[in-house]
């Protein structure tokens, strides 16, 4: 009697055991796939933001020329203003040192 206890009780266990075995493997299955569903989604944004990143750098590179071309306008518009800054400065020392020259003057 107790060794059809022992094979009752191991049978029991064996199932128990091959239950558990069977809800972990379908378990696991499930986890595989929401990981590769989330790695797809995944390898798709990136996709997209790879195209996006393309698409904003062709955009880009279309300003160059204009850019190029304003910045040189600005350019030399600041380089006038400041030969005609330091024509006046010049104009305006030598308008002062004429004032102040006393050798002009014969006394």
């Amino acid at each position: 009697m107790l060794w059809t206890q022992d094979i009752f009780q191991l049978s029991a266990a064996l199932h128990y055991v091959l239950e558990t075995w069977l809800l972990f493997c379908v378990f696991e299955k499930i986890q595989v796939k929401k990981l590769q569903d989330k790695v797809e989604k995944c390898r798709k944004d990136v996709e997209a933001t790879r195209e996006r990143y393309k698409q904003s750098l062709t955009e880009l590179n279309s300003y160059n020329a204009k850019y190029i071309e304003d910045m040189t306008e600005v350019f030399q518009r600041t380089q006038e203003f400041e030969h005609r800054r330091l024509v006046f400065i010049k104009k305006i020392l030598y308008d002062l040192l004429a004032c102040i020259d006393l050798t002009q003057y014969k006394a």
